[in-house]
Order: C-alpha cells, then sequence, then structure tokens
C-alpha cells in the first residue's frame, strides 16, 4: 500500500463486499485493486474471479505475493518498512526502503539475538501490461548479520 500511496494514489483496504481484492488505490487518471497473498498464487477459481470482477477500462488489477514472509515475520515479529522513494513509469519501477525489526526469533541458521537491526534495500519491478512481471529486491545481508552480532564486516 505505501508504494501506491508513495506513487499518488489514494489507498484503502478493501471492504469485504469486494471479495477478490484486498486493496483500492485511486489515482488521477486509474484506479488499482490489488489482491495480496502469503505464499501460493492464486489458483483457478481466485484467477477466473480477478479476471471476470467487472471493472472500468482504466482499472488495472494487480496480484502481490509475499514469499516466505511468515518465516521472516516469525523472525521479526516487530519489522517495518520505511518507503524512502519510489518511482513508477509504464515499464518498471523501483522503491528504496529501510527494513527495521528486533531478531526475536530463531530463522534457519540464525538463533534469535534479540537486537534490531536497520537495513536500507531497494526493490526492482518489471511490469507486463497491467501486472508486475518481476520484483527484484536487494539488501545487504552482512550489514544484517554485522546488526545482529552474528558476523563482523
Amino acid at each position: 500500500m505505501a508504494l501506491l500511496e508513495a506513487a499518488g494514489y489514494a489507498c484503502t483496504r478493501a471492504a469485504a463486499s469486494l471479495g477478490v481484492f484486498d486493496i483500492v488505490g485511486i489515482g488521477p487518471t486509474d484506479v488499482v485493486l490489488v489482491q495480496t497473498k502469503s505464499n501460493e498464487w492464486p489458483r483457478s477459481v481466485e484467477m477466473e474471479a480477478i479476471r471476470n470482477f467487472p471493472a472500468p477500462a482504466n482499472c488495472r488489477k494487480l496480484i502481490h505475493r509475499w514469499r516466505d514472509r511468515q518465516q521472516f515475520i516469525s523472525g521479526f515479529p516487530d519489522v517495518t518498512f520505511e518507503l524512502r522513494s519510489s518511482f513508477a513509469n509504464g515499464t518498471g519501477g523501483s522503491a528504496e526502503w529501510v527494513m527495521r525489526g528486533t531478531h526475536k526469533g530463531d530463522l534457519p541458521g540464525l538463533p534469535a539475538t534479540g537486537k534490531r537491526m536497520d537495513v536500507r534495500g531497494a526493490s526492482i519491478f518489471e511490469f507486463s501490461g497491467n501486472k508486475i512481471r518481476r520484483c527484484s529486491d536487494y539488501w545487504d545481508m552482512a550489514t544484517l548479520l554485522n546488526q545482529l552480532g552474528l558476523a563482523h564486516v
């Protein structure tokens, strides 16, 4: 939602009556409907509902998928992301962010330390029509490990 707001959209979480979409973003020239998924892509019935959902011609329907989100959140249950800057055009976009949180839970190979982390990162997006075709996230694992006291860089 923060990325849409940074791009000039007025956003709200969708009411239950919209069913298939979780976020509605209204911009000066278009509308964005977003379904968020934690790990799996929508199954065929959900995809059909998304395709058939009545929407005006200036509306984009997006699916945002978080891979391994639950595992990461279990390690950093108070994680937050601060959007620092963003850019988007017809073919792609980017976002610069800062991730903060406390390492309260074990992650694979990283026992909980109770220490805070503050790591900068960026996401690069490639668009295909009205969809995000690819999202690549970049952040410095060495900085994270150093802040957690698990490596010295």
